[in-house]
């Protein structure tokens, strides 16, 4: 939801009483297209007030322009560019796989990957400090400290990772689906990302359970991954 607020004003920053009718255009940066704005709202706030409110569907970088219909001519400060952002990761559509999630063994480094999107099956990017693992022993609850990075562009030429400290208690992630971490990777984290890589190197035989978190929000519907 897009909103806002428009202050009414002559030429002179004089206040302008009344409710005029502004009409409002969204342009596509780059392609300069224009987006349907079906659900526009204008409420009248009082004091020369009014308050804009409508819903864009897509992600992406966009142009808002808002005119005076009466005059003919754009309000100040247009037109305003915003950008359009996904949904949070959705704990269901986002995808766990690869052979690490299933199969491992001791003594060698594991891999698996997590691709993460939204409740519309949109890709959903976060920084990378964001995305939480937690492989668990079962036997004696010992936890793993996983490293979690940044997959590579397809040119290869981008990699960003850090060790995935976790202090928690096992029990906690049960009930709650969630857990504190301390880090103390000092990389530049400033990178969001939808698809990451998670490598761990199991030194026990045994039964793991794998918990990935999006901040707060537990992936593959809020239940471990078992091998």
């Amino acid at each position: 939801m897009m909103e806002g607020y428009i202050n009414q004003q002559d030429q002179y920053g004089n206040v302008v009483s009344g409710s005029y009718e502004f009409d409002v255009e969204v342009m596509e940066k780059g392609t300069n297209l224009s987006m349907p704005v079906a659900d526009l709202v204008l409420k009248d706030f009082g004091h020369s007030v009014q308050s804009f409110s409508f819903s864009l569907h897509e992600p992406g970088s966009f142009m808002l322009t808002i005119f005076d219909k009466e005059k003919n001519t754009l309000i100040s400060n247009m037109p305003y560019d915003f950008t359009v952002y996904i949904g949070y990761c959705d704990g269901i559509n986002s995808i766990v796989n690869g052979s690490g999630i299933n199969n491992s063994i001791a003594g060698e480094t594991a891999m698996f990957s997590v691709f993460q999107r939204d409740a519309y099956l949109y890709p959903s990017p976060v920084m990378l400090e964001i995305l939480q693992v937690q492989i668990v022993q079962e036997s004696d609850s010992q936890i793993m400290r996983p490293t979690i990075r940044i997959r590579e562009t397809t040119n290869g030429s981008f990699y960003s990772g850090r060790p995935n400290y976790v202090v928690t208690d096992v029990m906690k992630i049960a009930s709650a689906l969630v857990f504190y971490q301390t880090n103390n990777f000092t990389e530049n984290l400033d990178h969001r990302s939808t698809d990451f890589d998670v490598i761990y190197k199991p030194e026990k035989r045994g039964d793991y359970e794998i918990y990935v978190f999006c901040g707060n929000i537990a992936l593959n519907g809020g239940y471990p991954f078992r091998k």
